[in-house]
């Protein structure tokens, strides 16, 4: 789950915030390229996006994996504005 708004600046030009955005929709469309079975959901109304896979495989947790050392990554250079937790269901 991808939640809140990161508030390094004004919505619309905060770089962290678009960075996030733009590392999930490259996740969700290697997963759909990849033939992974998945659910994307996002709610306009508050910032807060949910990505569940149907099935584990090598590529899909390979991509997943990819998203969150991109993720831990950027929270590294932005920590005031980016909390990483890894939760496994």
């Amino acid at each position: 789950m991808i939640s809140g708004h990161s508030e390094y600046s004004e919505e619309g030009s905060d770089i962290v915030c678009a960075g996030v955005s733009a590392m999930t929709s490259l996740t969700v469309t290697c997963l759909e390229n990849s033939g992974t079975k998945f659910s994307f959901t996002s709610d306009e109304s508050k910032p807060q996006a949910v990505l569940k896979t149907e099935e584990f495989t090598q590529i899909s947790e390979n991509i997943l994996e990819s998203l969150y050392r991109e993720v831990v990554s950027l929270s590294g250079e932005y920590p005031a504005y980016i909390k990483v937790e890894k939760r496994e269901i």
